[in-house]
């Protein structure tokens, strides 16, 4: 997966370099995705004497996981306030309680297995910068879910702001550095730990069946941890919208201490890593902005007028957002024995690791109260207009996709580093050209649910606005639900 911009997280630590997998294998759990959520299932069922395979389309860490800013919160992208409207106040309670759940289930975690990933509570602010009545709304709302939160006259940041709350014993990682020695450890203690591996096929059953291009896996359950479910083609992706969100890092003279959320819409989030500011925002549905230059601007701009210091680096990473406010976690749509996670909003590295943790529980058959409330196939009647809002997106850009114009014979208007979609001997490509000149040319039909994809000129990279599938100047598949890549075609 070749991504424009590299992550902090990336950057600083070695490759483990697990193996493609070679030929059949039968395991009684197979774990599909190597983000938190999966690699944080295999361990628990592993630990619990299950025999596992845990399968990555690309490298162990490099998908979702490795672009996060790794904030672990109780604070979440949905306010308490509207979770109480959705899913009750016992709802709301147990969404808070979760998460509480999985910052200790890390900080446990770190602990047991000695990891050296910079692991530390502090507390986090949520606070506005215009009005304060979502904050004063949003602290009535987290007390009464049993949450340890205070209520400032101002956040503790070097600029002006207005209330703030302030949220006890969040955490603050090295997403990578946890990750990847617990990915070990479980090749170590027998599992099979398999890089470059996509899941072509997934099959419900007695057994389950998993196709790969290098063979065929037999499991009894099946996990698919893959941040957005790829053996679901349809249902799922009704409820989830897929969004690009945007990091910058720089060293500010005056650091800050804490994890910081304001409430902007779309909203910024700040930290802190060896002397590094990281901040992120700027979010946008994915395939729906032409400019995707702009959110690295505004964001630099951001650090500037409020920090006085210059962007370093920077690089982006996909969301997938629940029309409900929560993640769905547990046994797919008409399946027995496969399980998705999906929907962790902002929260991925909380709403990951819970997701493991109720997985682990329902395939050991074990009870769990968050069951219920995070369930796959739920349709929650106060989320209907938002369901409705988020769906019409696709009809809309499959049919303004297909039927918009392209510029007839333009090949030779495509500028070096560029890609445009236009017109070659009547049929729309999607062309690319590289700085060396050479031109690669694409079927422009996401293989997904076949709307039209569109050039993002920040990530060099062809995107769908329907269900948020991306791809490289290859056609390769950067991020689901696509599986199979974009068709090349001839000049």
């Amino acid at each position: 997966m070749r991504k424009s911009s590299e992550s902090l997280w990336l950057r600083t630590v070695a490759d483990p370099g697990f193996p493609p997998l070679t030929g059949d294998a039968t395991v009684d759990v197979c774990v599909v995705g190597g983000g938190i959520a999966g690699v944080t299932a295999a361990r628990l069922l592993q630990r619990a004497g299950k025999r596992v395979a845990l399968l990555d389309q690309e490298k162990i860490g490099n998908g979702v996981t490795g672009f996060t800013t790794a904030h672990l919160t109780e604070a979440l992208d949905t306010r308490y306030f509207e979770l109480r409207k959705t899913f009750g106040n016992d709802g709301a309670r147990l969404a808070a309680q979760s998460h509480r759940a999985a910052i200790e289930h890390i900080a446990r975690t770190v602990d047991e297995e000695k990891l050296d990933c910079g692991f530390r509570y502090l507390p986090g602010y949520l606070y506005s910068e215009e009005s304060p009545d979502q904050i004063v709304q949003e602290h009535e709302a987290a007390r009464a879910c049993g949450i340890e939160v205070a209520l400032l006259d101002r956040a503790p940041l070097p600029f002006p702001t207005k209330k703030a709350l302030r949220f006890e014993r969040q955490g603050q990682f090295h997403p990578l550095r946890y990750l990847l020695p617990l990915a070990r450890q479980v090749a170590q203690r027998g599992g099979l730990v398999h890089e470059q591996t996509r899941a072509l096929d997934i099959r419900d059953g007695e057994p389950c069946t998993l196709r790969t291009a290098q063979g065929l896996v037999r499991a009894t359950h099946v996990l698919v941890c893959t941040h957005t479910p790829v053996n679901d083609k349809f249902f799922m992706h009704t409820k989830l919208a897929q969004y690009r969100s945007y990091v910058v890092t720089s060293r500010p003279v005056q650091r800050i201490d804490g994890l910081f959320w304001d409430d902007a819409d779309p909203y910024h989030y700040l930290r802190m890593h060896d002397g590094q500011l990281i901040a992120g925002g700027e979010d946008h549905k994915v395939g729906q902005k032409a400019n995707t230059n702009e959110p690295y601007d505004r964001l630099r701009e951001y650090v500037r007028a409020r920090f006085d210091a210059p962007v370093e680096g920077e690089w982006s990473a996909q969301v997938v957002e629940p029309v409900d406010g929560l993640p769905y976690i547990g046994r797919n749509s008409l399946n027995a024995h496969v399980f998705v996670a999906t929907g962790f909003s902002g929260n991925g590295m909380t709403g990951g690791t819970l997701a493991a943790m109720l997985l682990a529980d329902l395939v050991l058959g074990k009870s769990n109260v968050w069951e219920p409330l995070y369930k796959a196939t739920r349709l929650s009647a106060g989320a209907a207009l938002e369901w409705t809002k988020e769906n019409v997106d696709y009809p809309l850009h499959l049919v303004v996709g297909a039927l918009k114009g392209a510029p007839a014979d333009a090949l030779e208007s495509v500028a070096r580093g560029e890609g445009r979609i236009v017109t070659v001997a009547g049929k729309k490509v999607a062309a690319f050209r590289d700085e060396d000149g050479k031109l690669t040319l694409l079927s422009p039909t996401c293989t997904h649910m076949a709307c039209t994809v569109r050039w993002n000129p920040a990530e060099k990279s062809w995107d769908c606005p329907c269900h948020g599938a991306r791809y490289d100047v290859e056609g390769e598949v950067l991020n689901g639900p696509a599986i199979k890549p974009l068709a090349k075609k001839q000049p």
